[in-house]
């Protein structure tokens, strides 16, 4: 009967994904403890993969696969949110890590709420008020990720392919922080 209260529509796959690669190119040379940066990224892709599971694989026809996504997807995105948080405080660029950092730690506040609330309408069998904190999930979710913003206006990114004829290059995505650039009001 609540066969498709589980459903809901995060953020595309590879959106998640190229965040979490921008975010690891636009820290990797300032963080002190560098492991935190790696398993951000990795976490990151860990959601990717559970956003395709559940896209992909509605809970009417394969509600394990649906089910698993969801469960990767809640779980490493909130780990996703919380390691941002703190590599935010740490990474304090252009001396905005504290604004941005609160800001982004009472948006995971939201957001690890949220998945307290599911799972005692879930556990209560509240399946269609359980489909309702997904969706919040998911708007907080992407606004969190927009968050991104605040920080990317500093850095820049590029990608290059190069093609010769003896020797094929590919340059991996880099990020570039030009502080030069970018003069204070």
């Amino acid at each position: 009967m609540f066969v498709f209260c589980y459903s809901f529509s995060p953020p595309p796959p590879p959106t998640v994904a190229v965040i979490g690669i921008l975010r690891f190119s636009q820290l990797k040379s300032k963080m002190k403890k560098p492991w935190l940066n790696i398993f951000g990224a990795l976490a990151s892709s860990v959601v990717a993969l559970g956003i395709t599971f559940v896209a992909n694989f509605q809970i009417s026809q394969n509600e394990w696969v649906h089910n698993t996504g969801t469960v990767l997807v809640f779980t490493f995105g909130l780990v996703v949110c919380w390691i941002q948080v703190v590599l935010t405080f740490q990474a304090n660029l252009k001396h905005e890590g504290v604004k941005v950092g609160i800001l982004r730690a009472m948006i995971a506040t939201a957001i690890s709420i949220t998945v307290i609330v599911y799972l005692f309408l879930v556990a209560q069998h509240k399946y269609f008020h359980g489909a309702r904190t997904q969706w919040l999930w998911t708007m907080l979710f992407l606004l969190f990720i927009g968050t991104f913003a605040i920080e990317f206006r500093y850095s820049e990114f590029n990608i290059q392919c190069i093609d010769e004829e003896s020797l094929s290059k590919v340059s991996t995505i880099i990020a570039e922080f030009h502080s030069d650039d970018f003069t204070e009001n």
